[in-house]
């Protein structure tokens, strides 16, 4: 097997992960207009937000719950299910989707967190089931065969005070997700326009993609899968020629990939046994020796909203007064089993996971209709 490859090779994946972020009216959705085959999940219908590429003529799912982002997923994880939705909308075929804001579904997911636990403001254990929701939506679709896109707005904040201030701008999310999103993807951007003149002297507005940061937009810049330039056209066509010529120009500087065969039985590392010097200079993370502690306790609110999610992606009522019942164990095997579903799902292992997720939602009800000891 081919342990080794490298960066910019043939096989190296041909779709953008990318973030755009910019104030309102920046060229955001404008851009969106410009990237084939796309669909759009819209955040924010109460607001217009599409008006931009009304003449478009391009697909879009409101989503007004979390349950209207994973049926999309759903939909779009399935090359079957992908093939069948563009056949029905007349495509040769979905390639890109995008998500039309993040900080607006940021919003719509605290209000459904507030209802579902019938509070009036966030607690910390709330913030931290958001931060850990919205990380597993932005994994899950960089995970998609398809070109995708998150738009967000800006934000800015300042810094340090008399001579020292300074402002400095991020994606208007809350919590720590705003530092560490433009991570998640391979490009982070920053739309913008700019008063420019004609050669008669008429002025007019000219959009832009920023990808170079400094110290107002640090978060900028990370180009991981190959280079930009530090301003360009803000248009698909021109992103992903950009993209991919900095990609050939990297793999073209390197030899080919080396095949490295593995034939020695690897042997798993007791969590229990002692480091060496070597490791104990380099730690690595080591794997649980066991079950969390808390698995014998009655299910808490947060996994209660998790369970209810999985009923939510099935279409199924949710029995919350069984729910309550069971132990924080139960649900996380439930929710473990519905995650393996979808992901036997995105690798082609089962052509409909919401019928393979069936058995084990009657086996959780009949297990959480039978007393407890």
């Amino acid at each position: 097997m081919t342990l080794f490859k490298r960066t910019g090779g043939d096989d190296f994946p041909d779709r953008l992960k990318v973030m755009i972020s910019g104030p309102p009216k920046s060229g955001k959705t404008s851009f969106l207009g410009t990237v084939p085959n796309i669909v759009i999940a819209d955040t924010e219908p109460h607001a217009n937000n599409l008006q931009s590429i009304a003449h478009k003529n391009i697909p879009y799912v409101t989503v007004n719950s979390l349950a209207d982002l994973q049926r999309l997923h759903l939909v779009l994880s399935q090359d079957s299910m992908r093939a069948d939705a563009a056949e029905k909308l007349g495509m040769p075929a979905i390639e890109a989707v995008a998500i039309d804001t993040v900080d607006t579904l940021q919003q719509l997911m605290k209000q459904e967190r507030l209802r579902d636990t019938r509070q009036s403001q966030f607690l910390r254990d709330d913030w931290a089931w958001l931060k850990d929701e919205m990380t597993q939506i932005i994994r899950s679709f960089t995970s998609l065969d398809l070109h995708v896109f998150f738009l967000v707005h800006t934000k800015s904040a300042e810094l340090g005070k008399g001579d020292d201030v300074r402002t400095r701008v991020l994606p208007a999310l809350q919590g720590a997700i705003a530092e560490e999103i433009a991570g998640m993807v391979g490009y982070s951007l920053l739309s913008f326009r700019k008063q420019e003149i004609r050669p008669d002297g008429s002025p007019y507005t000219k959009y832009w993609l920023r990808a170079e940061g400094d110290e107002t937009y640090d978060f900028l810049g990370n180009r991981a899968a190959g280079r930009l330039p530090d301003v360009i056209e803000p248009t698909f066509q021109a992103l992903y020629a950009a993209a991919v010529e900095g990609r050939k120009a990297v793999a073209d500087s390197h030899p080919a990939p080396v095949d490295i065969q593995v034939t020695e039985k690897v042997t798993e590392i007791s969590s229990q046994s002692e480091p060496t010097p070597a490791e104990t200079s380099a730690p690595t993370p080591s794997a649980p020796s066991g079950p969390p502690s808390d698995d014998n306790e009655k299910v808490n609110s947060v996994a209660i909203t998790h369970v209810k999610k999985v009923y939510d992606a099935l279409g199924l009522g949710f029995p919350e007064d069984q729910i309550r019942e069971i132990t924080m164990g139960e649900a996380r095997q439930f929710v473990k089993m519905w995650r393996a579903v979808q992901a036997d799902a995105a690798e082609g292992k089962c052509d409909d996971p919401i019928a393979e997720m069936m058995p084990f939602v009657q086996w959780h009800a009949k297990e959480t209709a039978s007393p407890k000891a």
